[in-house]
C-alpha cells in the first residue's frame, strides 16, 4: 500500500533540470523505505541518460547493448563474463565486533552509527553522497537515515578464477549478498566516490579543465557534471567491463581484476595513453581514482540478504553462527598467517573442528595447575594439555605460543605449543611430553645453559620459571622440558596483567624494557642456584644467540600466536625486537 501518490515528477525529481527550475514543491515517499530508495535509483538511471546524450548522441541502453554484442575487444569480453556469469559479487565488509548489531538491526551507515572505520567526516561523506545523488542538502537530509547509501564493494567470488583485493581497514568479516534481492537498489562508481573529488581537483589545476570545484570538506555539494562524478545504477553494470579488466601478474602468475588507472577525460589534453577499450565507446572518465568498484546499498541490508560469510580471524559463535545456519548462508574460513584474504587458500569452515569435536576428553590423564585446564585427545591418539585464558582473551594463549618458541628458538626442550579456538573461546594447546617427569628449580643444573636461561627469562619477563618447580620437568633420560608460560610476557599466572600500561587486554603490560631488562630481573631464589652463578663467558654466549635472532624468526613467532587483532601482532613483534635490541646494548656493557 503507497501512503501516498507519486507525484509524475518523483523519477524526474533529481535530475538537473527537475532541480534547476525547482518545480516540484513536495517530494512523495512510499511507506516502504526500500521502495523510496528504488526511486531514488531510477532517479540517477534518467540522469545517466541525459549524461550519455549529451555525451555519445545515443542512449545509455543502446550503448550497453553494444558493449553487450563486442566481438572485438577480449578483454573486454573478459570482464563483461565475469560480471555476468556470477564471478563478481556484492560484498560487505565489517568488523568482527558488529556481528550481533548486524544480526539484529541488519547493516548501517554513517548517518545511522556517526562512526566507521574509513572515512567519518560526517558534513563531508553528506557533501558527496548528495552531490553524487544529485540532490540538493534539503532533499538529501530529508531521506530517511536507513534509505541513504551502506558502501561495498564489486569483489571476485571465492570459487572464481580470478582474484580481487579486498580492503583491510574496514574489519576482518567479509558478507556477499544475494544479488537478486538487492540489484535494483544498488548503485556503483569507478573508483572510491569519495577521492573522486579530489581527483577532480588535480585534474582542474593540472590540465586547466572547466569543472566547477566542489569544497567537499566543508559540506559544500554541487551538482554532477560527469556521468562518473554521480552514483551509477548497477543496472549498467556492462559500464564496468570498460574500466575494469583482468590482468595477469607476472609475480604471482594470478589473475586479478581491477580497474586501470589511464583513460580519463583530462587525457585529451596530455597526450597520455587512454584507455583504448573505453575510449572507443566515447566513455571516459574524469575522475581519475584508480581504485576498485564501491556499490552503495541504497535501503535496508540485513543478515536475510547475506549469501556468504568469510571471517579472516575469529570463526562465528552464538546466537550469529545460528541466524547464519538458519538461514542456510555458506560460511568459510580465510585465516592465514598474513591476515589478508588469500583467495587460494580459503575454504569451507569446519565447524566440527572448530568446536572441539575432533577431540575427545583424556579420561586417563588428571589435570593439575592453579589456572584449570585438561587433557583431551586428538584423533591421531595424541595426548594434549588444553587451557582458556583466565581473564582476558588472548593474553595468556597468546604467551603460551610465543614464550614456548622463545624458548625453544634458544635450545630448550619445549612441549608443541599452538593457540585454538574452540566454540568462540581461545585455548592453549601443549603436547604430551609423556609420564615419569620430576618437578625441578634447575638448582642441580650448573652449565652455562641453564645459567644462560636466566637471560631468556628476563628477555621473556618470565617470573616463575623458578618459582614454580613444576614449570620444569626432567625427564627419567635428565634432560629437561620447561612448561607453562602463561605467566609471560604481559601476563600474570593466576591471568592478571603485569603492573604497568597496559596496551591491550591480549597483550597486557609489556614493554620495551629500556636498559635495565636483565638489571630489573629479580627472580626469588638462593644465593647458590646457578642462575646466581651467571659469569662473562655465559652472558657473551647468550649475547651471540641473542643477535642471531633475527627480525624474520621473530615474525614467525608471533604470527604462530595467531593474534586476531594486527595492532596486537604488530605491538607484539616490534616490543620484542626493542628488548632483543635494548638486552643486547645492556648484556654488552656488562661483558666490557
Amino acid at each position: 500500500m503507497l501512503k501516498y501518490i507519486l507525484s509524475l515528477s518523483f523519477l524526474f525529481l533529481f535530475t538537473t533540470d527537475a532541480l534547476a527550475a525547482n518545480q516540484c514543491s513536495k517530494i512523495f515517499y512510499e511507506t516502504s523505505q526500500n521502495d523510496t530508495a528504488v526511486n531514488v535509483v531510477r532517479s540517477l538511471e534518467v540522469l545517466q541518460n541525459k549524461f550519455f546524450q549529451k555525451m555519445s548522441q545515443h542512449s545509455i541502453d543502446d550503448l550497453i547493448k553494444k558493449i553487450k554484442t563486442d566481438r572485438n575487444s577480449k578483454e573486454l569480453a573478459r570482464s563483461l563474463k565475469a560480471l555476468n556469469q556470477n564471478e563478481v559479487h556484492f560484498t560487505m565488509i565489517a568488523p568482527s565486533n558488529a556481528r550481533l548489531g548486524i544480526k539484529n538491526e541488519g547493516f548501517k551507515n554513517l548517518h545511522q552509527t556517526k562512526h566507521t572505520r574509513g572515512f567519518d567526516n560526517y558534513e563531508a561523506r553528506k557533501s558527496v553522497e548528495a552531490s553524487f545523488s544529485n540532490m540538493s542538502k534539503k532533499q538529501f537530509e530529508s531521506l530517511p537515515d536507513a534509505v541513504k547509501p551502506k558502501y561495498g564493494l564489486l569483489r571476485t567470488a571465492l570459487n572464481s578464477e580470478i582474484t580481487s583485493d579486498v580492503p583491510d581497514q574496514y574489519g576482518d568479516d567479509v558478507y556477499t549478498f544475494k544479488k537478486e534481492l538487492l540489484e535494483n537498489r544498488v548503485t556503483f562508481t569507478i573508483g572510491d566516490s569519495l577521492n573522486s573529488y579530489a581527483y577532480v581537483q588535480e585534474a582542474i589545476e593540472d590540465y586547466n579543465l572547466q569543472l566547477s570545484t566542489v569544497n567537499w570538506l566543508e559540506g559544500q555539494i554541487g551538482k554532477p557534471e560527469s556521468w562518473d562524478l554521480a552514483f551509477i545504477p548497477y543496472k549498467y553494470k556492462e559500464l564496468i567491463a570498460l574500466y575494469a579488466t583482468v590482468i595477469k601478474e607476472a609475480y604471482s602468475n594470478t589473475d586479478r581484476w581491477k580497474v586501470k588507472a589511464e583513460g580519463t577525460a583530462h587525457d585529451n589534453y596530455t597526450g597520455h595513453q587512454h584507455n583504448s577499450v573505453a575510449a572507443s565507446y566515447d566513455v571516459e572518465r574524469v575522475a581519475n581514482s584508480p581504485d576498485y568498484i564501491e556499490l552503495q546499498f541504497w535501503g535496508e541490508v540485513n543478515i536475510d540478504h547475506v549469501d556468504t560469510f568469510t571471517f579472516r580471524r575469529v570463526p562465528p559463535s552464538g546466537d550469529f553462527l545460528k541466524a547464519l545456519k538458519d538461514r542456510n548462508v555458506k560460511i568459510y574460513d580465510a585465516r592465514n598467517e598474513n591476515y589478508n584474504l588469500d583467495q587460494s587458500k580459503v575454504k569451507i569452515w569446519d565447524e566440527d573442528a572448530e568446536s572441539g569435536q575432533q577431540y575427545q576428553t583424556d579420561s586417563a590423564r588428571k589435570a593439575s595447575g592453579s589456572t584449570g585446564g585438561r587433557w583431551i585427545k586428538d584423533k591421531q591418539g595424541n595426548s594434549w594439555f588444553i587451557k582458556k585464558d583466565v581473564l582476558h582473551p588472548e593474553l595468556q594463549t597468546s604467551a603460551e605460543v610465543i614464550s614456548s618458541l622463545v624458548y625453544s628458538y634458544f635450545g630448550f626442550n619445549t612441549p608443541e605449543t599452538r593457540k585454538e579456538v574452540i566454540r568462540g573461546e581461545f585455548y592453549s594447546f601443549s603436547k604430551d611430553i609423556g609420564n615419569g617427569t620430576m618437578a625441578s628449580d634447575l638448582s642441580e643444573f650448573n652449565n652455562s645453559e641453564f645459567r644462560q636461561m636466566r637471560i631468556i627469562a628476563a628477555y621473556l619477563m618470565d617470573w616463575d620459571r623458578i618459582g614454580n618447580p613444576a614449570n620444569n620437568r626432567v625427564r627419567p633420560d635428565g634432560s629437561v622440558v620447561l612448561l607453562d608460560f602463561g605467566g609471560t610476557l604481559g601476563a600474570r599466572a593466576q591471568g592478571e596483567f603485569k603492573p604497568g600500561k597496559v596496551f591491550s587486554p591480549a597483550i597486557g603490560s609489556f614493554n620495551d624494557g629500556g636498559n635495565t631488562i636483565y638489571a630489573s630481573f629479580a627472580p626469588q631464589i638462593s644465593a647458590d642456584h646457578p642462575w646466581n652463578k651467571i659469569n662473562k663467558t655465559d652472558i657473551k654466549n647468550a649475547l651471540q644467540k641473542l643477535k642471531a635472532l633475527d627480525d624474520g624468526t621473530i615474525v614467525r613467532i608471533v604470527k604462530a600466536a595467531k593474534y586476531t587483532n594486527r595492532d596486537d601482532f604488530r605491538y607484539m613483534y616490534e616490543t620484542l625486537v626493542a628488548r632483543r635490541d635494548n638486552l643486547i646494548a645492556e648484556l654488552k656493557a656488562l661483558v666490557k
